[in-house]
């Protein structure tokens, strides 16, 4: 996830998701709960108004002459309840509190003012108490009302409550992730298209990358395609400094092997020698930094593997006939590699000329189509390579044959052109009885 910037942004956009609806539910919870408080303080208000109203005032004290018609009042523990205290009879009560006192326990709210009692059945209660006085010829007489209600029913009703608006919280919730993640998906896109016209520059489709996209990622697509300008014209520099450095080599180095040939001819072998052997080793590093120079960089297309490989065989094929070797391409046709003819010719080249110096009398060239990879196979009938001397092989300007002519740089050079390229090299036992060198050419490069 640390790699990745779409998961980030969709973690985080979770995170504060997550912050935001449980805010949400907590903030909505109270208020519900806040608006239940005050529906019941109304429906109590209501009651116990009704009740106070129903008291009168005569000389021996006061006497209630009219209870609430409500009939939750006179089923036993119907779930509505009242009381008034301080009645010339004394204290009375609805017969659904039977003989429990609405005696208040404790504050359930401030505002609106509710306390909770004990009720018949071992419950508790939500209670209202207010004081109401009555003035008959100068005296003013005093009665307690209290009201109550079944708390079971405020507690169910906030529960329900809670419980739909998580529900509906939830599905929210996942809908705005969806979104999230949609909005994050479409956002990123163009980074993903910047990235895929990247890899098609690199394939040689394209030699810059379109600038059409959004104007925020527009700055960076014309950065990129500065960088790539910039890379191209510093190859063509480094290649033409390398080529003129070649040339301008190539003269003296000539002259040097003249001058050990003179000196052989004059009887000083040893001296010759010396000099015949660091010529050698100047033009083979010479011929092996050319190689690289010209490899990888350029625009490169689909090339057909069967024809190229046709024309390289007609090539070699009278050098091979006088040492009597036959070539045979067993590529089959329509068979493709995005690479430039000129490195594949090179590679195969290297390959097929370091079979001619130890095959006996056969070379075959085949290919087979991986799942990813086209690998191309030259094979010879020669004595082969001990696999405990095969990496070696491949190492620079390394001659496990010292009797064969030849600068031991071939494989090296087609190493540099297949890593250049994404690709492989390796060696095996030939099915043909000698060695078999296998070019592992990417179908595609992965985007």
């Amino acid at each position: 996830m640390k790699r990745s910037l779409g998961a980030r942004l969709f973690v985080g956009a979770l995170c504060f998701l997550g912050i935001a609806l449980f805010l949400t539910w907590l903030v909505l919870s109270r208020l519900f709960e806040t608006y239940v408080n005050e529906s019941y303080y109304r429906e109590l208000q209501a009651v116990s108004d009704t009740i106070a109203a129903g008291i009168r005032v005569d000389a021996n004290g006061l006497t209630l002459r009219r209870a609430p018609a409500d009939p939750r009042f006179q089923i036993p523990a119907g779930g509505r309840y009242w009381q008034v205290s301080g009645l010339e009879t004394g204290l009375q009560r609805s017969r659904s509190l039977w003989d429990k006192d609405l005696s208040a326990t404790e504050i359930l709210s401030q505002t609106p003012p509710l306390f909770l009692a004990d009720g018949p059945d071992g419950g508790e209660l939500v209670v209202l108490t207010k004081e109401v006085s009555f003035e008959k010829d100068g005296s003013i007489r005093k009665a307690s009302i209290s009201v109550g209600a079944d708390r079971l029913e405020y507690e169910t009703a906030t529960s329900e409550f809670r419980s739909e608006l998580l529900l509906m919280l939830a599905l929210t919730g996942l809908f705005l992730a969806f979104a999230s993640g949609l909005q994050i998906y479409v956002g990123l896109r163009p980074l993903t298209d910047v990235r895929r016209a990247v890899a098609a520059v690199r394939q040689g489709l394209s030699p810059h990358i379109d600038d059409s996209g959004p104007v925020e990622v527009r700055p960076l697509i014309t950065e990129i395609n500065f960088l790539l300008d910039s890379e191209r014209a510093a190859v063509e520099r480094a290649r033409a400094r390398a080529s003129d450095l070649a040339h301008g080599l190539k003269t003296p180095l000539t002259v040097l092997a003249q001058l050990g040939e003179t000196l052989e001819r004059d009887g000083d072998k040893e001296r010759a020698r010396r000099i015949i052997e660091q010529v050698d080793a100047i033009r083979e590093r010479t011929d092996r930094q050319l190689a690289l120079a010209r490899t990888g960089g350029r625009g490169t297309s689909m090339l057909d593997v069967n024809a190229m490989t046709t024309k390289l065989v007609k090539v070699m094929e009278p050098l091979a006939a006088a040492k009597q070797i036959s070539i045979e391409n067993k590529i089959p046709s329509g068979l493709k590699v995005r690479v430039d003819a000129t490195d594949f010719a090179e590679a195969l080249g290297n390959i097929v000329d370091n079979a001619m110096l130890h095959a006996r009398t056969a070379i075959l060239i085949s290919a087979e189509q991986l799942s990813t990879t086209t690998r191309i196979t030259v094979s010879d009938d020669g004595i082969g390579i001990d696999a405990k001397d095969r990496e070696l092989a491949l190492e620079r300007g390394q001659r496990l044959d010292e009797s064969s002519n030849g600068t031991g740089l071939g494989l090296a050079i087609t190493a540099d052109i297949m890593r250049a390229y994404g690709g492989s090299i390796s060696l095996e036992a030939s099915s043909i009885g000698g060695l078999a060198v296998n070019l592992g050419w990417p179908s595609q490069i992965k985007t």
